[in-house]
């Protein structure tokens, strides 16, 4: 269990979760998940061996890529963690408005 605290209460996991779930019938290579996560292709890499090893994602080779997705498991996590974050943001948003408008 705290290995799953330590993988997602990290921003880099969570931006690469998002992104495997963000249109999650394309296929994601872990190019792909760099570009969208904003990380280098190695650290996109070890994080992708912690998901595989938590039963998170799968791998499945096309060529020289390999194709990434995310188990049942995964797509709970990444569900949830979308949540989170909608929640944040629409407390970020409230915060504004209230703020907005003490200043009239």
């Amino acid at each position: 269990m705290d290995k799953i605290i330590d993988i997602f209460f990290k921003e880099k996991p969570a931006l690469v979760l998002l992104a495997l779930n963000k249109n999650s019938d394309t296929e994601k290579t872990v190019s792909c998940l760099a570009k969208d996560a904003n990380c280098v292709f190695a650290h996109v890499t070890n994080i992708l061996k912690a998901f595989g090893s938590e039963k998170i994602t799968t791998f499945k080779k096309e060529g020289r890529n390999k194709i990434i997705s995310l188990t049942e498991k995964g797509k709970q996590l990444a569900a949830l963690l979308e949540q989170m974050v909608n929640v944040e943001r629409s407390i970020k948003t409230s915060e504004t408005e209230v703020k907005g408008g003490d200043d009239k």
